[in-house]
């Protein structure tokens, strides 16, 4: 008979990537920050990649305002912010990151025993828009600020074995 992995917190491991990121590639401080009051991103700029596995599926979000994406994305080309023409750019580094979040999310179960892969990241863009969770899905979300920007992390996972999630609570920090 095959045992299930031990419960799994991926709040270090979201801290963690999300500091690597932005201090080694973007030369930028990030900060844990509380739920309290959420991020106003009336335009807005969402990096999704999704997960799946025979014993995990799910998605890892990174909500960002418009005007944060931008800095993040001078940041990483280094450039000055008025050099970020159009949206494209912005779009293939909020996807970057993204995209090195959800791997790292990956990597770490997968060493903890919930087997998966990884989709290709994908950017939704503007304000006239909801995100809705399955039912199925336990929804984890991780405030951060990067100086005066508060933006979030949200992961959402479902476990086969109910029991390897079921101590976290629904708020990072």
């Amino acid at each position: 008979m095959r045992r299930s992995p031990p419960p799994i917190d991926i709040q270090p491991l979201i801290d963690q990537a999300l500091r690597d990121v932005f201090e080694r590639m973007l030369s930028l401080s990030v900060q844990s920050a509380a739920a309290n009051p959420r991020p106003d991103h009336s335009e807005r700029v969402v990096g999704t990649v999704g997960l799946a596995g025979e014993s995990v599926t799910g998605a890892v979000f990174l909500h960002v305002s418009e005007a944060f994406a931008r800095k993040i994305t001078a940041a990483m080309l280094g450039v000055h912010i008025h050099e970020i023409h159009g949206g494209e750019q912005v779009h293939d580094v909020v996807s970057e990151v993204t995209n090195i979040l959800g791997g790292r999310l990956k990597s770490r179960l997968c060493d903890a025993g919930f087997r998966c892969a990884m989709s290709t990241p994908t950017v939704i863009c503007g304000s006239a828009f909801r995100i809705e969770i399955a039912p199925d899905l336990r929804p984890r979300e991780c405030f951060f600020l990067c100086g005066q920007e508060k933006f979030l992390v949200a992961i959402h996972l479902k476990f086969k074995d109910s029991k390897a999630y079921a101590h976290q609570s629904a708020q990072c920090g």
